[in-house]
């Protein structure tokens, strides 16, 4: 949660899994107009879980390219790689339901956008239970908040419609590429990508390749390559651009890059460079 001085009105922080979910903060917070909030990111890899109430505001994202503002409405929530949250914002006075959990287990949320689910999704009375069992010094009440908070997380997707057909394989691929466009920072593997579009390895491996033309690994090295070359066109360095597509030093990713692109990424700096910097 960002810092701020505004009233947390009810909030719980007891982590517990379940299920493949660990929710380890459940708070009711209000923000003022006219601040900005500063995000600062978990040590640990966690997602956020962001409810208006009532109001309206905006959450600074962080992309790997670019940064943008969300703005979220009464009735809207937003799911976010605590990583990529930046800053929060009230344009009125707003109040949000927020949420603090991570992933134990691979599972495909959609993230990144404003969605709305129906009405009475996420009531007031909903929310109190989550937040007072998680407060609970009882360890099975704890992990009862957590499969309140399961339930919740499952209505307000399924509500909102995001969820790709199970009869078009096309949909089910596209959402794929589109978690791999929205998380080039992280390494993912051909089974999690299975896991996100609903098949086994197996299945997913022969209608991906039925799509795209290619196995599931071909294509997404060369979505991260295409992002580090766009990365390297805005003057990045090599360092930077390894870093922000998630490898661990340059060396593994000029190398990584070398073998997708056939040449290596310092070349590519060359050949981008304003012809008046290479006099």
């Amino acid at each position: 949660m960002p810092d701020s001085t505004e009233r947390i009105r009810l909030s719980a922080s007891a982590p517990t899994n379940l299920g493949g979910i660990r929710l380890c903060f459940a708070g009711a917070v209000s923000y003022s107009p006219g601040k900005t909030f500063q995000h600062h990111v978990h040590k640990e890899s966690r997602k956020q879980l962001i409810y208006s109430v009532s109001g309206l505001g905006g959450v600074k994202l962080d992309a790997v390219d670019r940064e943008e503002w969300l703005s979220l409405s009464a009735g809207q929530f937003l799911i976010i790689d605590d990583d990529k949250l930046k800053a929060i914002r009230a344009d009125q006075q707003w109040q949000l339901y927020w949420f603090d959990f991570a992933l134990t287990s691979p599972l495909y949320l959609p993230e990144g956008e404003a969605l709305t689910p129906p009405d009475g999704v996420l009531s007031r009375p909903a929310f109190d239970a989550i937040a007072e069992a998680l407060g609970s010094d009882c360890l099975w009440t704890r992990r009862h908040s957590t499969a309140l908070f399961c339930s919740l997380l499952t209505g307000l997707v399924a509500g909102s419609k995001v969820l790709p057909s199970e009869e078009d394989p096309a949909v089910l691929i596209q959402r794929v590429l589109d978690h791999l466009k929205g998380h080039l920072d992280q390494l993912i593997s051909v089974d999690e990508m299975a896991e996100i579009a609903g098949m086994s390895v197996n299945v997913f491996r022969k209608k991906f390749a039925e799509v795209m033309g290619a196995l599931p690994k071909t294509v997404y090295d060369r979505v991260r390559m295409d992002a580090a070359q766009s990365l390297l066109a805005q003057g990045l360095t090599v360092s930077e651009t390894a870093h922000r597509l998630g490898y661990k030093d340059a060396f593994h990713f000029s190398r990584a890059f070398r073998r997708v692109r056939g040449i290596p990424p310092r070349e590519i700096q060359k050949r981008l460079k304003p012809s008046s910097e290479k006099t």
